[in-house]
C-alpha cells in the first residue's frame, strides 16, 4: 500500500507498526492500592503513540474460541484462526523450523522449577518462575527426551 505525495508526485510506501499489548491485562494488587503494575507504570512512549498515532481496539478472538495469543496474533496477522488454528504446539514448531508431516503431533510444554524444602521433597503449590530456568539451566532436553523414550515412541524431533 503507498501514499502518493502531492508536493513533487513521489509515491511513498506506509508503513505501519501493530502495538499489542499481549499479556498486558493483569489483575489489581493491595500492594498498588488496588491498582493494576500497568495503571501504575510510566508509559511515556505508550502515551505518545496513542496521542500522536491511531489508536483502536478489535476483537482478535472469535467469540467460540477460548483467548490466547496465539489465536489473536493469528488473527492480527490475516489468518482465520476459525479455518487455521489447530493450537500453540504447530505454530512454535513452525517459528523453530520444524517442518511437521501431516500425521504428525506436536507437543509444547513449559518447563518450571518447583521448590524443595531443603531435603528434597517438593512443596505443593510453589513454582519458581520461568525465569528462574535461566538461573540454573536443569537437564530438561535430556529429560523430556528419556521419557519419550520410555513412553516407546519413534522419534522426537526438536
Amino acid at each position: 500500500m503507498g501514499l502518493a505525495d502531492e508536493s513533487n508526485g513521489m509515491h511513498m510506501e506506509t508503513k505501519y507498526i501493530i502495538l499489542v499489548g499481549d499479556g498486558m491485562g493483569d489483575y489489581p494488587l493491595n500492594e498498588l492500592d488496588g491498582k493494576t503494575p500497568l495503571e501504575v507504570a510510566a508509559t511515556p512512549n505508550m502515551d505518545w503513540i496513542m496521542c500522536n498515532g491511531r489508536a483502536g481496539m478489535v476483537r482478535t478472538i472469535p467469540e467460540s474460541m477460548e483467548p490466547g495469543s496465539d489465536v489473536a496474533n493469528m488473527s492480527l496477522l490475516g489468518y482465520d484462526p476459525l479455518k487455521y488454528h489447530t493450537g500453540r504446539a504447530p505454530l512454535e514448531a513452525a517459528s523453530m523450523g520444524i517442518r511437521l508431516k501431516p500425521d504428525d503431533v506436536a507437543f509444547r510444554c513449559n518447563l518450571v522449577n518447583l521448590e524443595s524444602d531443603g531435603a528434597g521433597v517438593l512443596r505443593m503449590g510453589i513454582i519458581q518462575p520461568a525465569t528462574s530456568l535461566r538461573k540454573k539451566p536443569p537437564n530438561s532436553l535430556r529429560r523430556c527426551r528419556k521419557r519419550w523414550r520410555e513412553l516407546r515412541c519413534d522419534s522426537m524431533r526438536g
